[in-house]
């Protein structure tokens, strides 16, 4: 099945499975790196790194691909990064298209912190959702909600653009979703 896209507009080179390694570089002009390839003790300073670099806004695009219904659909909207505590306060709002549907508005919130050397991603409410070590090659993590399993991998490779995708499946579900990320 082919997605559609809010926008009309086709997934750009550098999108998912594209990355040959999580790469962040500062968006001044010094060039520098935020994260790098893994090396020891970097998962630290490269979670901290990242949350850094992530607060503010983000223009959001996302496809939804379920293979249970056979249906598509995508999100447009704007997602925010607002320091908060030892982290950083994620929301997003947009609007949902989904196929069949009158578009609807739509929001969700997270909380995004370090801990050991990983970034923790955590539900509006503070319950653990996963967690990530930004240095690695892939950065990836499983969250295990049964009878579901929801996969995502990140990268950071064409930064400032970023994408995540999820995979999710379970006697009820069958979906892939695309988020892609890039400065408001």
């Amino acid at each position: 099945m082919r997605l559609f896209s809010c926008l009309g507009a086709a997934p750009r080179p550098g999108g998912a499975g594209t990355s040959s390694a999580a790469r962040v570089e500062r968006a001044d002009a010094s060039g520098g790196d935020i994260l790098s390839k893994k090396k020891p003790g970097a998962g630290a300073d490269a979670a901290e790194a990242l949350l850094a670099a992530l607060a503010g806004a983000w223009r959001l695009r996302r496809e939804i691909d379920d293979r249970r219904a056979g249906t598509a659909g995508c999100f447009e909207g704007v997602a925010t990064f607002v320091p908060v505590g030892a982290g950083l306060a994620y929301s997003e709002a947009g609007e949902l298209h989904l196929a069949g549907q009158t578009p609807m508005r739509a929001e969700r919130r997270y909380l995004w912190r370090v801990g050991a050397g990983r970034v923790g991603v955590l539900f509006g409410d503070g319950r653990t959702f996963h967690d990530f070590d930004p240095s690695e090659a892939r950065p990836g993590a499983v969250h295990d909600c049964p009878p579901d399993v929801y996969r995502v991998a990140y990268d950071f490779s064409a930064w400032p653009r970023w994408n995540a995708v999820w995979e999710v499946r379970g006697p009820r579900k069958d979906y892939r979703m695309v988020s892609r990320y890039e400065p408001a």
